[in-house]
């Protein structure tokens, strides 16, 4: 039996799954939920995005701009780890802001 690897993009869909679950949306409109899970982790990677962006040391986003145009995924991932310090933390507190704020919303 092979385990398949999961994306950084299925946590994110993971996440927002619970996260939609505790909000009441069991996904009884599978269409709609569809919807809401992918528009709400398209959000969730932007804040994400945004964060690293900002932590990320001024004389390294020249560098940065390179492999995004160029590199893929697991480039930019390997480039992220080694060059942004505290990237789990800044992951991590920015999803539990989006959930806070989800949460927290009618």
């Amino acid at each position: 039996m092979t385990m398949s690897k999961k994306r950084p993009n299925d946590y994110l869909e993971d996440f927002i799954v619970t996260m939609l679950k505790d909000k009441g949306f069991g996904g009884e409109d599978k269409v709609v939920f569809e919807q809401l899970k992918n528009d709400l982790t398209g959000d969730l990677e932007q804040r994400i995005n945004a964060a690293i962006l900002a932590a990320m040391p001024e004389d390294k986003l020249a560098s940065f701009e390179k492999i995004l145009e160029k590199g893929n995924a697991a480039q930019i991932q390997e480039f992220c780890a080694k060059n942004v310090p505290n990237l789990n933390e800044i992951t991590a507190l920015e999803m539990l802001n989006f959930r806070k704020t989800y949460l927290a919303t009618i």
